[in-house]
């Protein structure tokens, strides 16, 4: 069974509370809570008002699925299930690439009051038996991709009573749904787990998240009344709908009647022009969500001059920080998009700040969406003033309801009063802009100067000899920790040297963000389910910290 706990005891931040310091969506946006009880009713109306529009496609396959076929395959699958005695605590896994089937098994999931686990399709054996021993799903749906991987996983697993390979099987439970006459169930409300999404395990072992109804209402209600995305929008998911916020994007462009365009991507690494590039020129897609990565890898293309994606009017950007000069470098590659820089975690939902469409401060990530509130806690357990650094909390509708099974590491991100601990240190301006220094853990502590890592990574980026980076903090008697840079080089640059990149960057920084510990050239990066370094990973493995 779904099961949370919400946080029982923590310690306030601060003793009194100064509201000016204390960020709400009501200063930046005047739009009211929705109403809705259950996500399937947002996507119920949807249908009603678009039945015969194609609302997702199958970028390999050009097969499309409208919203009137989509609601059929809803009604007869979430029959089914019930017929086989799906019921409210239940939870259900799905393991396989982004499909025209995914959106159907989620909502006859939903609508049946059970919980949806979205399984990564990249996990290896081990991963995939770790994750679902945690989870305990009843029901397992898998593809032929994904099929040797899970089926092991899950061999031995008690909770299993059944497994479904889809597409495989999928006709056959429509065709057993079908016959039912009776009107489908929808049962579960605001505040029961509507998901449960594991976080990118940057930081440690990934935990389970458990979402409301009502956190998927407020995350999609929220983005889409601070962007109104027009009639004719045309969404690109390229990676898997097991990410949450891949899936959080799909059903808001679904909500309000979008075209969605699904690729198969099972892997994080894989054909960029294949993958995102193609599909974004040969659909006209309008809205294209992804991560800095990607970013990177698209204008650094070297045939990027002969893509025509004059068709994108919004890149909504995430994942990590962008260095202004990369900023700079998308605007000036796509004049023609509004680039919108979100922040946000798993534990939230989705995104807690981006930038509005008008907004020239390429360094922020914006101000609060709707339905959030926001604060900065500072070193001394005030809430900051504007310019000054510390922790940033959030607190709202879309907050999780806790940890799957883990009632202390709930506590722990939850105090009393709901506020969450991002675990990220940042600042915010006089207007309420918000600007991302760094997580935590991951700052180097140089004397008495705090060091970003992205900002030196930023710098040694622009280097063409490097192909990836990460920097981290090394123990250091005299400076306490001094930066490390793990470089993978350019296969055009084999012999690019420590000194030369120590050199380079050096010039280009001020004395206490120096490279004083030096580079270490590995063949790969580390990089969590997300894409996000392992910092602790390599500090483990090469400074034996």
């Amino acid at each position: 069974m779904a099961s949370s706990s919400k946080a029982s005891s923590s310690s306030s931040s601060v003793d009194t509370v100064d509201e000016s310091k204390v960020h709400k969506y009501s200063d930046v946006y005047d739009v009211k809570m929705p109403t809705e009880k259950h996500i399937y009713e947002l996507l119920e109306k949807a249908f009603k008002k678009c039945p015969k529009k194609e609302l997702l496609v199958d970028g390999h396959t050009d097969e499309v699925r409208t919203a009137e076929q989509l609601e059929t395959q809803i009604t007869q699958l979430t029959n089914t299930l019930n017929k086989r005695g799906l019921k409210k605590g239940d939870i259900v896994t799905i393991c396989m690439e982004s499909n025209l089937q995914y959106l159907v098994i989620l909502m006859a999931v939903l609508r049946n009051g059970a919980t949806y686990h979205g399984h990564l399709p990249m996990l290896n054996t081990k991963e995939s038996k770790e994750e679902l021993e945690d989870v305990g799903p009843r029901i397992v749906f898998y593809s032929e991709q994904t099929a040797t991987v899970v089926k092991e996983a899950f061999k031995n697993l008690s909770s299993v009573e059944m497994s479904f390979q889809i597409p495989q099987q999928f006709q056959e439970l429509l065709d057993e749904g079908s016959a039912i006459q009776d009107a489908p169930p929808r049962i579960g409300g605001d505040l029961d787990p509507a998901l449960l999404v594991y976080t990118s395990g940057t930081t440690g072992k990934p935990k389970g998240v458990l979402l409301s109804h009502r956190s998927l209402i407020c995350s999609i209600a929220g983005t889409a009344s601070a962007y109104s995305f027009p009639d004719d929008s045309v969404f690109l998911l390229w990676s898997t709908l097991a990410f949450c916020d891949e899936l959080l994007v799909m059903l808001m462009s679904l909500c309000h009647c979008h075209k969605t365009i699904l690729m198969h991507s099972k892997q994080l690494d894989f054909d960029l022009v294949k993958n995102v590039v193609g599909p974004v020129m040969k659909y006209k897609v309008t809205a294209l969500p992804c991560v800095v990565t990607v970013v990177v890898r698209i204008l650094g293309n070297p045939n990027f001059k002969t893509f025509d994606l004059s068709s994108i009017r919004i890149l909504l950007v995430g994942g990590s920080l962008i260095p202004p000069k990369l900023m700079e470098g998308i605007k000036a590659a796509l004049p023609h998009a509004f680039v919108i820089q979100a922040y946000g975690q798993t534990e939230v939902g989705t995104i807690t700040h981006a930038t509005p469409l008008n907004s020239s401060k390429i360094a922020s990530c914006g101000k609060l969406l709707p339905f959030f509130e926001s604060k900065v806690v500072a070193e001394s357990g005030n809430l900051a003033a504007p310019g000054e650094p510390g922790v940033i909390k959030i607190r709202g509708p879309q907050v999780m309801l806790g940890y799957h099974r883990s009632p202390e590491a709930t506590a722990k991100k939850i105090d009393t009063e709901g506020w969450l601990d991002s675990g990220d240190v940042g600042y915010y301006d006089k207007e309420g802009f918000y600007y991302i220094v760094e997580r935590n853990d991951d700052i180097i502590k140089c004397m008495a100067v705090k060091v970003a890592p992205w900002e030196l990574e930023a710098v040694l980026r622009t280097h063409p000899g490097v192909l990836d980076v990460t920097v981290v903090g090394k123990k250091d008697q005299e400076y306490g920790e001094v930066p490390v840079a793990f470089v993978v080089r350019n296969p055009e640059f084999s012999q690019l040297s420590e000194e030369e990149l120590t050199e380079y960057i050096n010039k280009q920084v001020s004395e206490m963000n120096q490279l004083r510990g030096g580079v270490i050239f590995i063949d790969i990066v580390p990089r969590s389910r997300r894409g996000k370094p392992k910092r602790a990973e390599l500090r483990k493995k090469y400074l034996n910290a």
